[in-house]
Parts: structure tokens; sequence; C-alpha cells
């Protein structure tokens, strides 16, 4: 397992069903029994921050799951193999559009089917209260299920195991801060543009309170000397994701994202030319704000300065 701030990801696999109690505030307390005969085996990918957990579980064998969820999180529970059989969640069957809810601390029965996947997200209520509102966060909690767009549904599941198969797949990712916080601002905006879609969200703001955001959200970025994400855009203007993005597009005519990544970019650009070019890396002064890609970062930099970030650096004293 590799940490990072307390960024973990692990793969765990087990061939024998029994009670599952994980530890600390994640913790489920649950008991699984194996429903159809054969060989058992289980696979679990989990990513694990001190707010917000991802896991996607692989059950080879048809199983039932009963207890308890977390005391400490809010959990989305999507079924990744819905097309071939069913999950049942409380009750319900999880689909493309309708996804598994718990407040929590909420008792639960889940079936899952032979080699049956699903992926969970889990969240602490403080944490999605600052990405989405108050509005939002009580609507979850009220709720054992959603039915969400069936494009809105795809679009959240398709973003939840991405985020983990590239975990798995580059392990090196954990030591990334920048690039863990993006994803959770995006899975977290995500979650909200789902929950108001279905018109349950009233995301509306004065005129004056979202030009008020904008400049707070602004001067938070001015002040900053490291890459923020958009979701530390929203906490510090006091508003939802979604409506710093309103407030963005009525302003700026761009989103959050679009204008941190133009913030990024000039950052990184001053940062070269007042760079010793016999001692400071391209490479290096790239990851600092925020940009894992080399090839990526030097053709968006060429593109915005009609230069390349090497260019870049070898102007001294300009």
């Amino acid at each position: 397992m590799d940490a990072c701030d307390g960024l973990e990801f692990a793969c765990i696999e087990k061939v024998a069903v029994e009670r599952v109690t994980v530890t600390g505030p994640w913790a489920w307390d649950v008991r699984v029994n194996q429903l159809s005969p054969g060989r058992f085996h289980s696979k679990l990918q989990i990513l694990r921050s001190p707010d917000l957990t991802l896991h996607e579980q692989h059950w080879q064998r048809s199983v039932e799951v009963i207890g308890t969820t977390s005391k400490y999180s809010i959990m989305i529970g999507a079924s990744l193999t819905w097309r071939k059989a069913r999950h049942e969640w409380c009750g319900i069957y999880l689909d493309n559009r309708r996804f598994a809810c718990a407040a929590p601390g909420t008792v639960i029965d889940f079936k899952s089917p032979d080699d049956g996947r699903h992926i969970v997200m889990q969240v602490k209520p403080e944490v999605l209260t600052n990405a989405l509102g108050q509005e939002a966060v009580d609507l979850l909690l009220g709720k054992q299920y959603f039915d969400f767009k069936a494009v809105d549904g795809q679009r959240l599941t398709a973003l939840m195991t991405g985020v983990i198969s590239r975990y798995a797949n580059n392990t090196h990712l954990v030591e990334d801060q920048y690039y863990f916080r993006s994803q959770k601002s995006l899975l977290l905006k995500t979650l909200g543009d789902c929950i108001a879609n279905i018109g349950q969200v009233d995301g509306s703001v004065t005129g004056s309170l979202r030009k008020t955001a904008v400049r707070h959200a602004i001067r938070y970025v001015e002040r900053s000397d490291r890459p923020v994400t958009a979701l530390e855009l929203a906490v510090a203007a006091g508003v939802s994701q979604r409506t710093l993005e309103y407030a963005f597009r009525e302003k700026l005519e761009m989103t959050p994202g679009a204008y941190l990544r133009i913030y990024r970019l000039n950052a990184a650009h001053r940062e070269l030319l007042a760079a010793d070019p016999t001692v400071a890396k391209v490479t290096s002064i790239a990851l600092k704000w925020g940009f894992s890609h080399p090839g990526r970062f030097s053709s968006m930099h060429r593109k915005m300065f009609n230069e390349t970030p090497s260019e870049a650096l070898r102007k001294v004293g300009v």
C-alpha cells in the first residue's frame, strides 16, 4: 500500500467469505453470506483519503450483505454489471440510472449476483456540504436511492471507475497531491450535477452573490502559491461548485476549471521566465503547478504563449 498525506491505494483479494469490519472512519460492520455454490473469490480495489474514499468490488459468487454503513460518511453506490444481472439494494434493483444511497450508520441489505461488480463512493457530510450545499446534502441524507438521468448516471460511474483504474495502473499517482484533489473536485461536482439535474435542488443565487463569489474565488487563487481545485474555490467563495460554475460562466464566460488551467499556465510561465536555466527543470515547474503530463503541458504552453516551456526557460532576464 502506498500513501501520501493520508492518501492510500490498495488491492485486496480474498478466497473466503467473512464478516467485514473496516476500521477507522470508513468502517462498515456487515456480514457477508455466500448464496450460490462454488469457489469464492473477491477483489477489492480501494482509494482512501481522510475525507473521501472510492472502492470497486468484484465477487465471483452471489452474496448477501447485511449490516450497517459507516457512521461518518454518506455513501453513493452503483452496479457495474447491471446489464448481465441485478444488484438488489434495500429492496430495489440498481442500474445505469438508479444509484444506491445511504446516510451515515444506515442499516442495509444488499445482494450481488454471480460475477457481480459494483463501485462505491463514501464522503464525509461536511465535505459534501462545502461542495454541493446543505440542500443537496439534506436530500442525500433522506434517500436510500436516486433515479438519475441515464446520461448523468453513466458519467458518474465512468468517472468513479476511471479514477480507480488510473490509480491501479499508475501507483505513483498517490504521490501527486494536486491530482487527487482535482479528481475529488470533479467527482463531487459530477455528483452535484446528477442531483441538480433531477430537478430537486435549486441552484439559483442572486446576481450580486454570484459576482461576490467570483471575486472571493479569484482572490483565493491569487493568494495561493500552489495549484488549487474548483472545490477549494467553491469553499473559499462560500457557495456550491454548481453555483460557482454558474457565476464564472456569467461573469467570465468560462468555467472555474478553465480559469484555473489558465491561471496555472500563467504561474508556470512566470516561474520559467524567472528561473535560472542552468538549475531549473521544466518538468519540476510543471509538476509544481499541477501539470503531470510533460507533453500536454508543452502543447498547452505553446498554444497559450507561442513558445515551448524550454524556450521560455532560456529567456534569461526577460
